[in-house]
């Protein structure tokens, strides 16, 4: 069972009357016999259609209406799509008032509670008011002009003066600081960047792919092409593809407990069992990533280590699950996450290696337990020793993968100062007055002391 929400068809011609006949002749009776076949209705009343063009003239302007269900649909000047407001020219006008208008309304809702910490406002403004401002901020941020820009910055204002309790004459680069929230510029600047690395993170069956093999327009640039230009510092096209899932969801996963403390954790290694198989497994990170496992069978004890890279945990339970002769087997790790990722259905950061540990695991009797580190657990601690020695410098070298994963992009971007922007005004009087408060104090860390205020006291400091 599938629903559909939306759906948008577009046409491209030389003329707007030729394009209305195009959709009146193919695209309506497609949508006709849909609704037929799949039983989906279309409402003419949620029916809209535009001509986008920056061009001005005869052929570009048309009046034709649409006939759909026995009802003409005349063009619009603006339509709205996923809830971002198009207009004819694509300028996005329409669509940055409105959506700094209901920002600077939820921030003025937020500036009127009273007596809350600065810790609870802050995330307030986190989850309510920078989710309706910055929403697909990707599409309008790279084509937006400064004045465009400008209509956030009210709503930016208000809502740190919210978490601060600070006048309104503060400076908005310093209560941005103070009130340790990340400035608009750099906040939205740092969210293209993010949706661009994410794009490349697609199957090469994406229509994304297909775009950015055909001959770029310089003429008009969309904001894809002016985002690809702002990372054009860092080579994207290996990153490795990430799928939906790791492995389908409907496929069972080994049950993973958690064991409280170190008694636990030693009464539970103490049950055994004939036939049954205890294997420990750990990572190290020394320069080189590498995992080392230690498996006991009754009186018989195997230890192995070896160096791997990207994610060297999820590959320690990977070499963990490989077929071995014993009727129950029980995986013990201190890596929590790596757990996590392996009960999980998505599993980004090292899927192939989750998807070969559920098919080693999928007809076999495994269960996965946590242990607390560190804590003398005689397997622990040798698995943790053999991991150590996998990242020494005599180990076999690491096999290379295909491809880069799409986090080290992101901290590669980061290294070029793709994503910093201006957190101060490069002047020699800012932060005078807190200075004279408490000379030693750096401006970065009054953030962390209003966190430990109260609200009067908030303002008393602002």
């Amino acid at each position: 069972m599938a629903f559909v929400d939306d759906y948008s068809a577009w046409v491209m011609g030389p003329s707007a009357d030729g394009n209305t006949r195009t959709i009146q002749n193919e695209v309506v009776p497609l949508l006709e016999k849909r609704e037929r076949t799949s039983g989906a209705v279309f409402d003419a009343k949620k029916t809209s259609f535009i001509h986008l063009t920056r061009y001005k003239g005869a052929a570009r302007e048309s009046t034709t209406a649409l006939r759909f269900k026995e009802k003409e649909i005349l063009p619009s000047n603006e339509v709205k799509i996923l809830k971002v407001t198009l207009d004819k020219e694509l300028r996005l006008k329409t669509h940055l008032a409105n959506k700094a208008g209901k920002a600077t309304q939820v921030a003025m809702a937020l500036r009127r509670l009273k007596g809350l910490r600065p810790k609870t406002v802050k995330q307030l403004a986190r989850s309510a008011v920078l989710p309706v401002g910055d929403y697909a901020s990707p599409v309008w941020y790279p084509i937006a002009t400064h004045e465009m820009k400008q209509l956030f910055m009210q709503a930016q204002r208000i809502m740190v003066q919210a978490v601060i309790r600070a006048f309104r004459t503060v400076a908005g680069a310093i209560a941005e600081v103070e009130a340790g929230l990340v400035p608009m510029e750099q906040r939205l600047r740092n969210q293209t960047i993010a949706f661009c690395v994410s794009l490349h993170k697609l199957g090469q069956s994406h229509p994304h792919w297909m775009l950015k093999r055909q001959r770029l327009c310089t003429k008009h640039r969309s904001p894809l092409m002016r985002t690809a230009e702002m990372c054009e510092e860092i080579h994207m096209d290996d990153v490795m593809e990430v799928k939906p899932y790791a492995c389908p969801p409907w496929v069972g996963r080994p049950e993973v407990l958690t064991c409280e403390g170190e008694e636990q954790a030693r009464d539970i290694i103490d049950e055994y069992r004939q036939g049954q198989m205890d294997i420990f497994v750990d990572a190290s990170d020394g320069g080189q990533l590498g995992p080392g496992g230690r498996a006991s069978h009754g009186a018989i004890g195997d230890q192995r280590g070896g160096q791997l890279p990207w994610n060297p945990r999820c590959t320690a339970r990977d070499q963990a699950g490989s077929p071995v002769p014993a009727s129950r087997i029980r995986i013990f790790s201190d890596a929590q996450s790596a757990l996590l990722s392996v009960q999980s259905w998505r599993a980004s950061a090292c899927q192939e290696v989750v998807g070969e540990i559920m098919k080693k695991l999928r007809m076999s009797n495994i269960t996965l337990y946590w242990v607390p580190s560190h804590q003398g657990i005689e397997g622990n601690e040798k698995a943790n020793r053999l991991a150590k020695n996998a990242t020494r410098s005599e180990s076999e070298e690491a096999p290379q993968r295909e491809g880069r994963p799409w986090y080290l992009i992101k901290q590669a971007l980061k290294k070029a100062n793709i994503t910093t922007g201006p957190l101060l005004a490069g002047r020699a009087d800012v932060g005078k007055f807190t200075r004279k408060i408490d000379a030693a104090l750096h401006l970065g860390k009054v953030a962390a002391l209003y966190q430990q205020l109260n609200s009067g006291e908030a303002a008393i400091l602002a």
